[in-house]
């Protein structure tokens, strides 16, 4: 059962399920979001060392946040710098890329993931979740995951800790994906997100 703060946080009997203990500083995010990718690259170089990286569906979240369209998405992207190539379907979930994004983020490398994959996604258009090792093996980090994280992508007993997360940002006050919370502040969307680290200095 999970708790708001004041509580330990579990997420069920999925693996390492109990990881989410309450984490001042996060990141949630869904491999599946371009908003993720928008914001990728600037909260991995800004996060404190700190950073909880935590995985999550944005299906379960009142505003899913992942039904921007290619044109809206070909502007933001823009604006901000990034190449972008948006797959089709654009929301299509990636549930074994999702797993692997859990096993990372325990192991210590949740953020360098987080940030290879979207681009990988968003900027490369490589199916992530088809071929998750292979995707990476293309990035050139071979040597940071290993074969652990393609047994990883086909265990779907990190659904159970997946889904435990999604529940745990609910109570937090997480309304839609991707969100950060840092310094005791709490921002949801892209656009929230870039307009914080815009105003907030902050230092890896």
């Amino acid at each position: 059962m999970l708790r708001r703060r004041g509580g330990r946080a579990r997420s069920g009997r999925g693996v390492d399920s109990d990881v989410l203990s309450l984490p001042r500083d996060f990141f949630a995010f869904d491999l599946a979001s371009l908003e993720t990718y928008l914001v990728a690259d600037r909260v991995f170089k800004a996060a404190p060392r700190n950073m909880r990286w935590i995985p999550s569906p944005a299906r379960g979240f009142e505003d899913a946040g992942l039904d921007m369209n290619a044109l809206e998405a070909q502007r933001r992207a823009a604006q901000l710098g990034l190449p972008l190539h948006v797959p089709l379907p654009a929301s299509a979930e990636v549930p074994r890329a999702m797993r692997a994004a859990q096993y990372a983020a325990v192991r210590g490398y949740g953020g360098t993931f987080m940030q290879l994959c979207s681009r990988l996604r968003f900027a490369g258009g490589f199916d992530i979740d088809g071929h998750v090792l292979e995707s990476l093996n293309v990035s050139g980090a071979p040597r940071l995951f290993g074969m652990e994280l393609a047994v990883s992508a086909s265990d779907d007993r990190h659904d159970v800790t997946l889904a435990g997360s999604a529940a745990w940002l609910a109570g937090e006050g997480v309304g839609r994906l991707p969100a950060l919370r840092i310094e005791e502040r709490l921002v949801c969307g892209h656009a929230a997100i870039i307009n914080l680290l815009d105003r907030l200095p902050l230092t890896g």
